[in-house]
């Protein structure tokens, strides 16, 4: 099967599609997948819109050789890539060979960090002092939002968001 028939049977738009063949934006997808950073779907939006949206920016998208080494914990490693695509490709746009995993723990996307957990509360308390209401959704949404802003990359929102939540529903 052809990269166009696999993109369009993972659910990328058609204009997206396109856009990959004709500027080989493919082959960079196919090895993204096969090193198992991303689906087919996801690296094909974020390579056929993201880095165009880079490409315009600045960010130089052609000429690094850096592609996303293999790893056993492929799954966690996706998870943390998805959440700093930005970050890494600026990265891979201006370092030339090496793989994912030494990439990631120079950007400090390399693991959960120690104790974030612990910092929680903080951080809630700080939503609610923002939030200009006590609704327990808006306060909900600014405490995710802050941790986020922190844990971005390091630890997938699939995990933070059922912690934030916990720890809103702790508060007297």
């Amino acid at each position: 099967m052809g990269a166009r028939a696999r993109y369009v049977a993972a659910g990328v738009p058609l204009p997206v599609v396109h856009y990959l063949v004709r500027r080989g934006g493919a082959a960079l997808v196919d090895r993204v997948v096969a090193a198992a950073v991303a689906d087919v779907r996801t690296a094909a939006l974020f390579f056929g819109e993201r880095v165009k949206g880079l490409r315009r920016a600045g960010v130089p998208s052609t000429g690094s050789s850096r592609t996303p080494g293999s790893s056993s914990s492929g799954r966690s490693r996706r998870a943390r890539a998805a959440e700093a695509w930005g970050a890494l490709v600026r990265r891979m746009a201006t370092v030339q060979g090496g793989g994912l995993a030494p990439l990631l723990g120079e950007l400090g996307l390399d693991g959960e960090p120690p104790g974030w957990r612990a910092m929680l509360p903080r951080w809630v308390e700080a939503a609610e002092r923002e939030a200009y209401d006590h609704d327990p959704g808006r306060i909900l949404r600014h405490a995710t939002g802050r941790v986020m802003d922190t844990l971005r990359g390091r630890v997938p929102a699939s995990v933070v968001v059922p912690a934030v939540r916990a720890a809103v529903e702790a508060k007297p």
